[in-house]
């Protein structure tokens, strides 16, 4: 799943998602957890002006993330992918596009 989302280059924002509806309760029982979260920004330019992950973390079904930065009219790929206690993985991502908003 990709989502697609405006930013300014001053600010910063939290995203979220929520792995439950889809993913985790599969068969109408949310009986998996998220057990790790990794968090991935591509093209990665290091430290500023790119596109930095400020925070992240996740509770057993969802993830988030706190994003600030990045160079006008640059697009990024902000990916997240979990890893549950039963050992199932699944990537979500955001493709964010800097501007001056």
């Amino acid at each position: 799943m990709t989502a697609f989302v405006a930013k300014d280059q001053g600010g910063a924002v939290t995203y979220e998602f929520d792995y439950e509806p889809n993913f985790l309760d599969r068969d109408g029982s949310p009986n998996e957890s998220i057990l790790t979260s990794e968090w991935s920004v591509l093209p990665d330019e290091g430290s500023p002006p790119g596109l930095q992950v400020d925070a992240e973390s996740e509770t057993a079904t969802t993830t988030s993330v706190r994003i600030s930065g990045g160079t006008p009219g640059a697009i990024y790929r902000v990916s997240n992918r979990v890893t549950t206690d039963f050992n199932n993985t699944d990537e979500r991502s955001l493709v964010v596009i800097v501007g001056q908003l």
